[in-house]
């Protein structure tokens, strides 16, 4: 036997208000109403969402049976909608830290990404300044200095472009 009355009240649309437990078939022989705690009123606010998906109920219960006036069932209404507005709060809330959260790890990623770029750079130019000295020393003119120096930087062009391709295609593995 279902014991939830939240249960089958959320099938329905609209106010949904049992005046005396007892008296009602879909609920009089509940074990909530038969027994402790004696349950004899329900009332419920349906808890939807802005596309009419019930997520759940705002219900009002009593041990005696009454009935609710116009203003008690629009305080009911209202209550229910403050407690979706908050749900959506807490939603959006969520998807901001979410969005923070995403924007922080991309900020570390290119901060990495400078920091290794930055690092290359500088590597790529002490190679270059150890061509150029060694270049300068095997050179006697301005015209051999030249050639040499312009043949070991594209002898380096050359390999960065092997490595580059060999990388491409999975031939040398990265490394993490």
């Amino acid at each position: 036997m279902e014991v939830s009355i939240c249960a089958r009240a959320i099938l329905h649309r609209g106010p949904f208000i049992v005046p005396e437990m007892t008296q009602d078939a879909r609920f009089a022989c509940n074990p909530l109403v038969t027994g402790p705690p004696y349950v004899r009123f329900y009332a419920r606010a349906l808890l939807e969402t802005p596309h009419g998906l019930p997520l759940g109920t705002l219900c009002v219960l009593d041990y005696q049976p009454r009935e609710l006036n116009e203003q008690q069932q629009t305080a009911l209404s209202t209550l229910a909608a403050q407690v979706m507005a908050q749900l959506e709060l807490r939603r959006i809330i969520a998807e901001r830290d979410e969005a923070v959260a995403a924007s922080r790890r991309a900020e570390q990623r290119q901060s990495l990404l400078v920091r290794e770029l930055h690092h290359r750079v500088r590597n790529a130019l002490a190679t270059v300044q150890a061509l150029l000295g060694a270049s300068a020393r095997s050179g006697g003119s301005v015209d051999e200095f030249y050639r040499a120096f312009s043949g070991r930087i594209a002898s380096l062009a050359r390999t960065q472009t092997m490595l580059t391709e060999l990388l491409a295609d999975g031939s040398i593995p990265r490394h993490s």
